[in-house]
């Protein structure tokens, strides 16, 4: 009965997410094919705000001095969030260059919402039209902001860029790089929907005044994340085009995590917003697949306990039927990503999934995770 049971509730669960994977695949063909928009120059400001980034500031800068784009229509403002290292002394070299400022954010508030403040007092000081976001630990290509602003047409508030991880070398960074670029994959294939619902704050940007239009992070203070994701829901529901930038020049580079404690901070860190999404979201997407991430890792157990060959076997077609349609997602973004689909890498990173998502969204809905040094409690 059990078994019958189990396998029910998988089937159902697996249907769920195959309809949901094959949405995030639709919407990665409607993204690849927006043609670009000729563009009127227009003033940029890059609002990047950083805590104790003293290992990449410099590789920032120098990526700032690289843009192929007119510094009479550009800015790049750097907050710094109260670092305790060097970061801030790299700035002596870089103060001959008036593109280039640098704010200083006190040590006062809550650690949830540091970062949040930090954009905002870069967005305070902005002057420019369309307001790009990144991080200090980020490398990007000269023609970055022309790329991402092609994506701009009048209706247009609000392009989410594409985010990959590079110079990974160990098994460890390969999968998370694998990982990553299905997350971002499924952002981009769900802007492509006309469902925006996964960015990621290392490559977005917006128009300024839509900003204040929905009063920026006013309710959003209470997490360390959600400057991204909920923001661009905000612009969304307020009338405005969301897009999906798919051109190579157009990726940010960031470092993978250097180690399992830090990957599950950060994890948990992005999860713990998903309290503060639409609940019927919640309820008709996310915990279903939830829920099917979470019987791949019991059913191998329940066939143990049963002594179930036909359960165990339920499983592994479960297991290959996911691998084999995430696999799918992940050849679309190979050009753009400089990912290597290696199978063993691929498989280890599939078995690992299921485990992660569940310790990441159990301590992220918990609201205790550390952060840039920080311990958040909520």
């Amino acid at each position: 009965m059990l078994v019958s049971i189990l396998v029910t509730l998988g089937v159902l669960l697996a249907i769920v997410y195959l309809i949901f994977l094959l949405k995030v695949r639709h919407g990665i063909y409607n993204v690849r094919i927006i043609e670009h928009i000729p563009q009127r120059p227009v003033k940029v400001s890059i609002v990047i705000p950083f805590r104790n980034e003293e290992a990449h500031i410099v590789q920032s800068l120098q990526s700032i001095l690289k843009l192929d784009y007119d510094v009479e229509y550009l800015e790049a403002i750097y907050v710094n969030d109260a670092s305790t290292d060097r970061s801030a002394l790299a700035f002596k070299d870089y103060e001959r260059f008036p593109h280039i400022k640098l704010i200083e954010l006190p040590e006062s508030g809550k650690a949830e919402n540091r970062k949040k403040l930090a954009i905002q007092a870069g967005i305070d000081h902005a002057t420019g039209e369309i307001i790009f976001g990144t991080d200090a630990d980020c490398v990007f290509n000269p023609r970055w902001v022309k790329t991402m602003l092609s994506m701009f047409d009048e209706d247009t508030g609000f392009v989410s860029g594409p985010v990959a991880y590079d110079k990974c070398k160990t098994d460890f960074e390969k999968m998370q790089q694998l990982e990553f670029s299905g997350l971002v994959l499924c952002g981009a294939g769900l802007i492509g929907c006309g469902d925006p619902m996964i960015c990621n704050g290392a490559n977005i940007a917006y128009r300024r005044h839509l900003f204040s239009q929905v009063n920026g992070f006013a309710d959003a203070h209470n997490l360390t994340s959600g400057d991204d994701e909920l923001l661009m829901k905000k612009i969304f529901h307020a009338g405005h085009k969301v897009k999906f930038c798919f051109k190579s020049d157009a990726v940010v580079y960031t470092l993978p995590s250097k180690s399992l404690d830090d990957f599950i901070e950060q994890r948990s860190r992005w999860a713990s917003k998903g309290k503060y999404y639409r609940k019927n979201f919640v309820y008709f997407q996310l915990l279903p697949i939830f829920a099917f991430f979470v019987l791949l890792i019991t059913l191998p157990l329940f066939s143990l306990v049963l002594t179930s060959i036909a359960l165990l076997s339920f499983f592994v077609m479960l297991f290959t039927v996911k691998s084999i349609s995430e696999y799918s997602i992940l050849k679309h973004g190979k050009e753009i990503f400089r990912t290597e689909l290696s199978p063993g890498t691929y498989l280890k990173a599939a078995f690992l999934q299921p485990l992660y998502i569940i310790l990441s969204v159990c301590k992220g809905y918990s609201g205790r995770y550390n952060w840039k040094g920080r311990k958040v409690r909520r």
